[in-house]
């Protein structure tokens, strides 16, 4: 007696056919080629990390440059702050107020005040011009001599003082 076999419900997945794969064929290249390839190679990699170290360097100085910028900026700020505190501390008004108050001066009496020339000095009859260089027989005070060659300021100062000790002067 046969006996049939049972047959599954199921099917299995397709076999892949076995094709005849092709076959790639290696080159190889002689020995002095396979050289100016690798040195061709190595040389664009050279190339690559030259550009790329020139890049950095450009980028450094871009950096640099703007922090530079930023710090001339700074410094005129710092400049204009600063200009703007001496007129601050320098005008009349403030000068006037510190002299009043922290030194003690007081302003003075118009009736006690002395009137100064701030023009060279007239040499009478008899005496000699202080453009000599001799203060000697000017009818002035030595330290009013001695000051000529000074700031304006200080040569006012000193005719006045000595205005002071020549009361027929002034």
């Amino acid at each position: 007696m046969v006996v049939a076999q049972e047959q599954p419900y199921y099917s299995s997945l397709p076999k892949k056919s076995l094709r005849a794969r092709k076959r790639t064929r290696v080159y190889y290249l002689p020995r002095r080629e396979r050289l100016v390839l690798t040195g061709l190679v190595l040389l664009a990699f050279c190339a690559a990390i030259l550009v790329v170290y020139f890049y950095a360097q450009v980028l450094i100085a871009g950096y640099q440059l703007n922090k530079m910028k930023k710090e001339i900026n700074d410094l005129n700020i710092q400049t204009q702050a600063m200009t703007e505190d001496l007129a601050r501390l320098t005008s009349l008004e403030r000068v006037e107020k510190v002299a009043t108050t922290k030194l003690g001066m007081v302003k003075p009496d118009t009736s006690r005040m002395i009137l100064v020339k701030t023009g060279p000095p007239v040499p009478g009859p008899g005496q000699v011009s202080p453009e000599d260089g001799s203060g000697e027989g000017s009818g002035q005070a030595p330290a009013v001599v001695a000051q000529e060659k000074g700031n304006w300021i200080i040569r006012a100062f000193a005719r006045l003082v000595a205005g002071r000790e020549n009361p027929g002067q002034g």
